[in-house]
């Protein structure tokens, strides 16, 4: 634009020589025109660069991709042209990447694969072609998306296609778009993944059941990791015990029960075997100066291999407490009747 103002500023100048030679117009002219010639020439090296810098960078991208782990990718132009195939991927399609390479993608796709499904919805050749010319419309820089694709191979065997799809915007311009991940066609391994993902959100549904159960449970339930020597117990427990936190060191709740039943309570503890795995038992604990009655109850989980666990549950039985006095006498009655 700039150098387009200037040339049309030569007739001007040729027609008004006369009378502005000289003047102060003929040094805003010469000014004027050396101005915008340099606007020009800064903006085009500005243009120049940012291109060429552009096409390096999809060529390092490119380059990078055959470096990854990834097993399959593809890169296609603005015009659907196969620019860059995985040799994974032209060996499902039964070409060589010299056969390939330059050619409409969905003429060498339509003449060796049947797409069956995309994203977990029934398609076909035809709509896929449809869905990407659209594609090209309505793409926008950054957009990227998550696919899987399930084919027939030119041998007629299933193979699903899992890529991430991002467009190559240059200078603000589609010119294409690059398809990268995995191809599988082991389907035996497949299942086995599914079958795991599905014992995964099982494990996680199982998981957030205990955690209501525990924040519902009217019971103080906790477990016991004598491994590690800590206590865990959910917020009923908390309130029970007056224990600051869910956590508790396993000899510091020891100093909490009555010096006449820690020994009890450790034998009940000790006691358990394969043959007698669950207890239930009584104790004084003291809680914020007082002493109250806890019934606890649990069971040692021998079936667990890889860690010591007790899991438990508690309820005050006496809500009946005192304060220590200092006088042995009234210090040892253990209840109103006492008196």
């Amino acid at each position: 634009l700039g150098l387009l103002n200037t040339l049309l500023f030569i007739p001007y100048m040729i027609l008004f020589k006369d009378f502005i030679t000289g003047t102060i117009f003929e040094q805003v002219f010469y000014g004027h025109s050396a101005l915008t010639t340099l606007l020009f020439l800064v903006v085009s090296f500005i243009v120049f660069k940012k291109g060429i810098f552009s096409k390096n960078h999809y060529h390092l991208f490119i380059k990078s991709i055959k470096a990854t782990k990834w097993n399959a990718y593809y890169v296609v132009d603005h015009k659907g042209r196969i620019k860059e195939m995985s040799d994974s991927i032209a060996e499902e399609l039964g070409f060589t990447q010299e056969q390939i390479i330059g050619k409409q993608l969905f003429d060498i796709l339509n003449r060796s694969i049947r797409i069956t499904t995309f994203d977990g919805v029934d398609t076909n050749n035809r709509a896929m072609e449809t869905y990407y010319e659209h594609y090209q419309t309505t793409v926008k820089p950054k957009q990227q998306e998550e696919h899987e694709m399930l084919f027939q191979n030119y041998q007629g065997k299933s193979v699903i296609l899992h890529t991430m799809e991002q467009p190559i915007f240059i200078l603000g311009k589609y010119k294409g778009r690059i398809n990268i991940g995995e191809k599988r066609s082991d389907f035996d391994l497949l299942s086995v993944e599914k079958s795991l993902k599905e014992v995964e959100n099982q494990l996680e549904s199982m998981r957030l059941k205990f955690i209501a159960t525990l924040e519902l449970s009217e019971e103080g339930l906790f477990y016991i990791d004598l491994d590690q020597r800590f206590i865990w117990g959910n917020d009923k427990f908390v309130e029970i015990t007056g224990i600051e936190g869910n956590t508790v060191d396993i000899d510091s709740f020891h100093q909490f029960i009555k010096t006449e039943d820690i020994q009890t309570y450790l034998g009940v503890l000790s006691s358990l075997t394969l043959k007698k795995q669950a207890y239930k038992t009584t104790y004084r604990f003291l809680k914020h100066g007082h002493y109250i009655w806890i019934k606890e109850s649990g069971k040692r989980i021998f079936d667990d291999k890889n860690s010591n666990i007790i899991m438990g549950s508690m309820s005050i039985v006496n809500a009946s407490s005192y304060q220590k006095t200092g006088i042995e006498e009234l210090d040892n009655l253990e209840h109103e009747a006492a008196l």
